[in-house]
């Protein structure tokens, strides 16, 4: 009897461990996370099955051992920002919507992902720059937004609305003022100090100076720059650094016509700022044809004379008198004019380059001689998107490659 009751003992241990493991493997986990370029998020409220309601504003939550059955997500999105939903089943895409409201099944046993991301239509770029460099400071925005930092820096793809940067006191120095600035779609504005105090020598000066040496740095006209927005650590760091050596580009400039410290790598290319490189690459002298442009935008701007050059030199992309310089630049339009500003021979169009690339597409011809030349490469997925936007990083790589293939 007693060897009969040590058997039912380790049975029963034995017996109940895979009923453990089964109900851990079935746990069914929700998890909501909120995604934005600039760390601005909204609100979202979770109706669950009973009309039980939860809301947070939180980047990341996970509910674990969540009921099956009905559950509505109505999310609240930052000011000028657009919603998109998406609901994953483990790893797979099952659905997607372009509003701020999902109603979807939770299934036994399954993981399921909701990823609530933003996008901000009406942006800008914020710097907060101080002299000397190395003043903590703290910045307000809309939709509630803070963040502090440590001068310089900047902030890209910001949503238009009123800021306010406030420098920390440091000691022996007047107090600064708070500074306060409207952001408006596709601007910049500049939170910048100047102080001059006993004070100031307390500054740690050797830790500011060894920051320098983290981010792309060059002496233009005399001046050294220290790129603060391009960590040597990216990818595009090297490709920056050549074209800003090479007088190609540069960086952005503050009020007085100074550069600020800022690349803006993330920035999309316009058209007006295509011409401006282009006739660099190529160095064209863009004030060698005397007259106005046909294009009515571009009167009495900077980039006025760069567009006469192109229209008097027949530029594909620029043919059309309508054009709006401010609009960005597509990946084919970035392509044909740098191509024919370097006066590089075309292939013939074969249209089995790129899987979105017939030979009726507009500017083939100059996409695929890029692509046979190893000026430019394709999607994972062999597309080639030829109308979508390019960045200044990407226009930089671009850049970096003409110069070596075609100018060496």
């Amino acid at each position: 009897m007693k060897n009969f009751s040590i058997f039912i003992s380790t049975c029963a241990l034995l017996c109940i461990l895979p009923i453990s493991l089964s109900a851990q493997e079935s746990t069914t986990v929700l998890k909501i996370d909120q995604r934005s370029p600039n760390g601005i998020i909204g609100e979202w409220t979770l109706i669950k099955p009973g009309n039980k309601r939860a809301t947070l504003t939180k980047l990341s939550q996970t509910f674990n051992e969540v009921e099956e059955g009905l559950y509505t997500l109505m999310v609240t999105p930052p000011s000028g920002a657009t919603t998109i939903i998406e609901k994953y089943l483990e790893e797979d895409l099952i659905e997607q919507v372009d509003h701020p409201q999902l109603s979807f099944e939770i299934e036994a046993g399954v993981h399921t992902n909701i990823i609530i991301s933003y996008t901000f239509v009406r942006v800008g770029i914020v710097s907060v720059n101080s002299e000397p460099a190395g003043l903590k400071y703290s910045l307000e925005g809309p939709n509630g937004y803070e963040s502090t930092g440590t001068t310089p820096e900047s902030y890209q793809e910001m949503p238009v609305g009123m800021y306010s940067a406030t420098f920390e006191p440091i000691t022996d120095c007047a107090e600064p003022k708070p500074i306060s600035d409207i952001l408006e779609k596709d601007s910049r504005i500049n939170f910048s100090i100047t102080l001059a105090c006993e004070g100031l020598e307390d500054l740690a000066v050797t830790q500011i100076q060894n920051t320098s040496f983290k981010y792309v740095q060059s002496v233009i006209d005399g001046n050294k720059v220290v790129f603060f927005d391009v960590p040597i650590s990216e990818w595009y760091a090297p490709y920056i650094q050549t074209v800003i050596k090479s007088g190609v580009m540069s960086g952005y400039k503050d009020e007085n016509g100074n550069l600020s410290g800022s690349f803006g790598p993330g920035n999309n290319v316009t058209m007006a700022e295509l011409l401006k490189v282009a006739h660099e690459l190529s160095d064209i002298d863009e004030n060698a044809v005397s007259g106005r442009a046909n294009n009515i935008l571009s009167k009495s701007t900077w980039f006025e004379r760069y567009m006469n050059s192109a229209e008097t030199l027949n530029w594909l992309a620029y043919q059309d008198h309508r054009l709006d310089p401010g609009k960005n630049a597509t990946r084919s339009e970035v392509i044909v004019t740098l191509l024919q500003a370097l006066q590089v021979p075309r292939q013939w169009s074969t249209g089995e380059a790129f899987t979105d690339i017939e030979r009726s597409t507009l500017y083939s011809s100059s996409v695929e001689t890029a692509a046979l030349d190893g000026l430019v490469n394709g999607y994972e997925d062999g597309s080639f998107r030829p109308n979508d936007s390019i960045n200044r990083a990407e226009m930089a790589k671009i850049i970096s490659q003409a110069i070596l293939l075609y100018k060496n």
